[in-house]
């Protein structure tokens, strides 16, 4: 009978577990797990990387066993039996804000992250309400990375034509990033416009993806009509990371280029003149 009981209790215990692990899961779903929390492809990463200035939120899983009701999309406070300690080592320019807002526990914070680049550990401490029990320390490192730049070059050389739009043009821009060249997903990405000689819309707002070594990019004039200069605007400029960090990257003067397209003359016909 004993060991009916115990088999009974340990059988209970793992099924509370399996419930309480399930309901943690769907608790969490839409949120990003450190090591795949980059925005657009999903990468994995050691590190949590973040743009200077970046305003973050972060939220930590409790122990399933401690708070085996608690689901965050029902409420982010009901049925937590446990509170939380954050802290960024070292924390020079670091302000982390705990709780997020009223209607979040303290298993959620908002971190602003320092206008230095640098490397920082990011630790929480869970302790339960009941027996003030303290958890260890989870732990992520996080890299504070600098926004990417882009600059334009100088106007390339005219191109004459009898048609506008047979030409294309190569771009030229410079770039930095402090992600990796390699791979779709660490690119550099810019957005700019091309306005027509007459100011009108040439071509509307467009994304290209760099690779951050790269020094042009080409411009196709497919139809157009007009002869004269083309104005590319450079508006904003992106990677992965400052993407994910929302924070916009910088554009350095000139952020114009002039694309000079001249009309090819067509010789008119030879005249004899009369003798006078």
């Amino acid at each position: 009978m004993k060991t009916m009981m115990r088999l009974f209790t340990m059988m209970s215990l793992i099924l509370l577990w399996i419930v309480s692990v399930n309901a943690q899961q769907l608790g969490t779903t839409g949120l990003y797990m450190h090591g795949t929390n980059s925005s657009g492809t999903s990468t994995n990463e050691n590190t949590d990387s973040v743009t200077v200035g970046a305003i973050m939120d972060y939220y930590v899983a409790p122990d399933p066993l401690i708070s085996p009701s608690y689901n965050f999309t029902v409420d982010k406070k009901l049925n937590l039996n446990s509170t939380f300690t954050w802290a960024a080592i070292p924390n020079t320019g670091v302000t982390i804000t705990k709780p997020k807002d009223a209607s979040y526990a303290e298993n959620y914070v908002s971190i602003h992250w320092p206008n230095s680049i640098g490397a920082i550990n990011l630790d929480v401490q869970e302790k339960a309400n009941s027996g003030s029990c303290s958890g260890s320390t989870r732990t992520i490192p996080i890299l504070v990375i600098a926004k990417p730049t882009v600059t334009g070059g100088a106007a390339p050389a005219a191109q004459c034509t009898s048609d506008p739009g047979t030409l294309s043009f190569q771009v030229p821009v410079a770039l930095t990033s402090d992600l990796a060249v390699a791979g779709i997903a660490n690119r550099v990405k810019i957005n700019y416009t091309v306005t027509n000689p007459n100011a009108t819309v040439f071509q509307g707002a467009t994304d290209i993806d760099l690779d951050k070594t790269a020094t042009f990019f080409t411009l196709s004039l497919a139809t157009a009509t007009q002869y004269g200069n083309y104005t590319v605007t450079i508006n904003s400029v992106s990677d992965r990371i400052s993407r994910k960090s929302n924070v916009a990257g910088t554009l350095a003067a000139p952020t114009t280029i002039t694309l000079t397209v001249n009309r090819v003359p067509v010789t008119g016909p030879i005249y004899h003149l009369p003798n006078m």
